[in-house]
């Protein structure tokens, strides 16, 4: 079977009852590699640079909404009710305490949607809004009736993975997916975009998955890889975004590196790569404070300036660093892999 791709330049998508805002599934069936992460601080970067963004929260475990402390009072809406027939998106959505933030929160009784066929496949697809400029879905590992919901709702799909050993066959499984749920539902939605994430370089097999992952994906892998860091692990702690809780650190600027891609891929299809630079705050690597929302900055466009900024070293010529480290910026890069053959470190 020939698997189809969507390439990062090209993002005028046909969706079925097109809602005017980009919908994104962040999904990978693989636990444990970044999904609520991503989810929450990718939202949250794109929100600090004036971006009306909702995050839906389509895990039974409930994590995002937990994380962004998001429970529902008794008789709120989650995603359950939403599946279920008896609340639409726009209803169930909660502000949070982060501007322009508003989350679905998930429900434990989510499990009964899959294990009773409780809803179609396009339920969630039929109750979206056009109420927000993007729509980030936290996804199960788990196959189902749920996430199918997810996967028809949206029109692109990001795949966090962890650069080790099963990270190229777990995408390809994801990919079948995708297609299958795409030429089932009738929808274009297609995998989009791959973000290594807790990538460490200190390790061989790290730089070999991630050289085979741009050798079999090529620009659907994003040039930002977020690198191991304890601040993001902390911040789900504190319940809150890394650029609230550590607006300074590695992993914010990177995480502000990846939306600034997520927006230029946008922007680059339809406007030309000069209209990317005054439609939005640049991602510094000293991220400002998250609350008030950073006002949307003016810039030379330079090809150099655009490069050193999403890449620090790149100006400089001075190799990226790879090791944890809180306090440094983001690190936006390609890394080619060694020659050293597969699993010897």
């Amino acid at each position: 079977m020939t698997l189809v791709r969507l390439t990062p330049t090209i993002l005028s998508i046909a969706h079925p009852g097109d809602y005017g805002l980009r919908t994104i599934a962040v999904c990978n069936l693989k636990g444990g590699v970044g999904k609520t992460t991503t989810t929450v601080n990718l939202g949250a970067s794109l929100a600090r640079n004036g971006k009306r963004v909702l995050l839906i929260d389509c895990d039974p475990q409930c994590n995002m909404t937990a994380w962004l402390r998001a429970e529902p009072d008794d008789g709120a809406s989650t995603l359950y009710e939403i599946l279920r027939g008896q609340a639409t998106v726009r209803a169930a959505a909660m502000p949070t305490r982060w501007a322009n933030i508003h989350v679905v929160p998930s429900s434990p009784k989510l499990h009964e949607i899959d294990r009773g066929a409780l809803a179609g496949e396009r339920v969630l697809w039929a109750r979206m809004c056009d109420d927000y400029d993007y729509a980030l879905l936290d996804c199960s590992a788990s196959p189902g009736v749920v996430l199918t919901n997810a996967l028809t709702a949206a029109q692109e799909v990001i795949a966090p993975v962890q650069a080790k050993g099963m990270a190229l066959a777990g995408l390809e499984r994801l990919e079948k997916m995708v297609n299958d749920v795409a030429a089932r539902a009738g929808s274009d939605v297609r995998l989009s975009g791959v973000l290594v994430c807790l990538f460490d370089g200190r390790t061989t097999i790290s730089r070999i998955v991630l050289g085979q992952l741009r050798a079999k994906y090529g620009e659907l892998v994003f040039d930002t890889v977020v690198h191991e860091n304890v601040k993001l692990a902390e911040a789900a702690d504190k319940r809150r975004p890394i650029v609230d809780s550590a607006p300074t650190s590695r992993g914010a600027a990177e995480y502000a590196a990846v939306a600034f891609e997520l927006m230029t891929r946008e922007f680059r299809a339809t406007n030309g790569p000069e209209s990317v630079i005054a439609a939005f705050n640049f991602p510094s690597s000293t991220p400002r404070p998250f609350l008030p929302p950073a006002p949307v900055a003016t810039l030379t466009p330079s090809t150099t300036g655009i490069a050193a900024a999403v890449n620090p070293h790149a100006a400089s010529g001075s190799g990226a660093r790879t090791q944890d480290a809180g306090d440094s910026p983001a690190s936006a890069h390609h890394v080619s892999p060694p020659s050293t053959p597969l699993g010897q470190d």
